[in-house]
């Protein structure tokens, strides 16, 4: 069901940002990074009383032509997410408002494709209309038609399975990064899945050299494939 009180607690957060005359804030915000500065190498928060209240806000992803803003909120015990999004028309940014296709799981890891048609998330969402909500997340695609976002669609092929699939990052041969718990080792680790005849392949678990054993997680790969950001609790610093 809706998690009422986490989006009792998002519009709570749009409520603080809307002036006496009822104009948002958010629609004065113009430019690439909605008004704010550009990214330097200080680590930052960003749009703060905007996009960030302290609602553990995170997974903020840009469009590649920079016109929409995908980011997850969530409660404080992390029990339910929900997707929110922006959009930019000219230069000037919409209010946060929740995803049309979002509200009612529990969604986050939100990504663009390449090409930004399509949107990539995990979920919980029943994977049928009969079926019950899922205990573990499954990987999501929803496709751009027209102005406007379709119906979440549950990614065919082998990819999916009873462990919980959470993608990070996909590459520019759709390639998709993710991190899994397929062993039940109790830590995580970073798989690739490759997109083959139209879908997509089983995850590989990545080299040693990527995954150590202490828990890694969180893939950001380049669109040319030329790095890999992750994180890790590998001994010499979390």
């Amino acid at each position: 069901m809706m998690n009422t009180q986490l989006i009792a607690v998002f519009m709570m957060s749009l409520a603080l940002m809307t002036s006496p005359g009822g104009q948002s804030h958010v629609q004065k915000l113009k430019g690439p990074y909605l008004g704010q500065k550009p990214p330097g190498m200080t680590p930052e928060v960003f749009a703060p009383g905007i996009i960030s209240h302290g609602f553990h806000e995170n997974g903020m992803v840009f469009s590649p032509d920079g016109t929409e803003l995908f980011y997850s909120t969530s409660d404080s015990k992390y029990t339910s997410k929900t997707l929110v999004w922006l959009e930019r028309e000219d230069s000037e940014w919409s209010a946060p408002e929740i995803a049309p296709f979002s509200g009612r799981y529990y969604d986050h890891s939100v990504f663009f494709s390449p090409d930004g048609k399509r949107l990539f998330f995990s979920s919980t969402r029943p994977i049928s209309p009969h079926s019950e909500e899922r205990e573990d997340l499954d990987v999501w695609v929803v496709e751009k038609e027209g102005d406007s976002w379709g119906s979440p669609v549950h990614l065919s092929g082998p990819l999916n399975t009873n462990k919980s699939e959470q993608i990070t990052s996909i590459s520019a041969d759709g390639t998709i990064y993710l991190r899994t718990n397929y062993e039940g080792s109790g830590k995580w680790a970073i798989y690739e899945s490759r997109l083959e005849d139209g879908k997509y392949t089983a995850a590989e678990k990545l080299s040693p050299t990527i995954n150590s054993g202490h828990n890694e997680g969180n893939p950001f790969v380049s669109h040319d494939d030329s790095f890999l950001l992750f994180k890790s609790g590998r001994p010499g610093g979390y």
